[in-house]
C-alpha cells in the first residue's frame, strides 16, 4: 500500500455518510430517518482495512462472496418481547453456557 494506513473510523463515517446520502437521493429514506440512524450507538456500518483480495484469488473471492451474502443475524435467536415492544436477539444455549 502506498501512503498512510487508512483510518477505519474515518472510512466508516465517510462510507455511512455516502450511503445515507445515496438512499436519500433515491427517495428511500428521509432526513428524519437519517437523524435517527446517526444517533444509534452502533452505526450499523463497518469498514475492514485488511489485506486486499487479488482478482486472481478465486478461493478468497468465493469466501468473501459467501461472507457478504450470509444473514447478519439468526432468526432462531430472535424473540419478540411484548412488554417492551422490541425484538431481542439471544444467545444459543451453547453460547449462553460459554459466556455465563
Amino acid at each position: 500500500m502506498v501512503g498512510p494506513e487508512p483510518n477505519p473510523k474515518e472510512l466508516e463515517h465517510a462510507f455511512r455518510r455516502e450511503v445515507l446520502k445515496l438512499l436519500k437521493a433515491e427517495g428511500k429514506i428521509t432526513d428524519l430517518v437519517i437523524e435517527n440512524m446517526l444517533s444509534w450507538y452502533h452505526s450499523g456500518f463497518n469498514v475492514h482495512c485488511g489485506n486486499a483480495i487479488s482478482p486472481f484469488d478465486h478461493n478468497g473471492l468465493e469466501r468473501l462472496a459467501q461472507y457478504i451474502i450470509r444473514a447478519p443475524i439468526s432468526q432462531e435467536r430472535m424473540t419478540y418481547v411484548p412488554a417492551c415492544r422490541r425484538v431481542s436477539q439471544g444467545y444459543l444455549q451453547s453460547q449462553r453456557r460459554q459466556y455465563h
